[in-house]
């Protein structure tokens, strides 16, 4: 018995389209997030999901429901799933994150980040053995599940908005 995972980021945001870092910030969807969620949604209607898991944040929360319009299906909101903390450099311009900084203890550590969301992952994947789940988060979340998968980092991937993974997992097989 597998279970299949789509994992998607989010519809783009203006912090996306400015280059602002958003982390925990609760940053809407801009109207053409809007639309590429709308788009998502077609390309999606043939899935048949059991279950929809989103970040609790506004961003990934409406990208979530969008996708589900239509359908009786519930969104369960997991705010394991949300983007890293990223303290008083949220809201500020990506190339301002400096990890070398004075104020890099306010920041969520990568291995924390990471633990979090695989901690998580796997607790999806135990509660719905054997459903087809659509995740909706974050593009920090998506490459930090690459970097698991593939024993690498996560800045040596990139997921655009609305980007996606797919993943199957088999009841007994002890890691992704």
């Amino acid at each position: 018995m597998k279970t299949h995972l789509i994992i998607i980021r989010h519809g783009q945001t203006d912090h996306n389209l400015n280059g602002l870092l958003q982390g925990h910030l609760d940053i809407p969807l801009n109207m053409k997030g809007i639309a590429q969620a709308q788009e998502i949604r077609e390309k999606l209607k043939t899935e048949s999901f059991d279950i929809i898991i989103s970040s609790d944040l506004s961003r990934a929360y409406q990208t979530a429901k969008i996708i589900s319009a239509g359908t009786n299906l519930f969104i369960t909101k997991n705010t394991c799933l949300r983007e890293r903390y990223l303290g008083v450099f949220q809201g500020q311009n990506k190339n301002s994150f400096n990890m070398d900084g004075p104020h890099i203890q306010d920041v969520e550590s990568l291995e924390d980040m990471q633990k979090r969301i695989l901690d998580s992952l796997w607790k999806i994947i135990s509660e719905y053995k054997g459903k087809n789940i659509l995740v909706v988060c974050h593009g920090g979340v998506i490459r930090n599940i690459l970097a698991a998968i593939e024993n690498s980092t996560p800045n040596k991937y990139h997921t655009d908005n609305l980007g996606f993974i797919e993943l199957e997992h088999d009841i007994g097989l002890a890691n992704l």
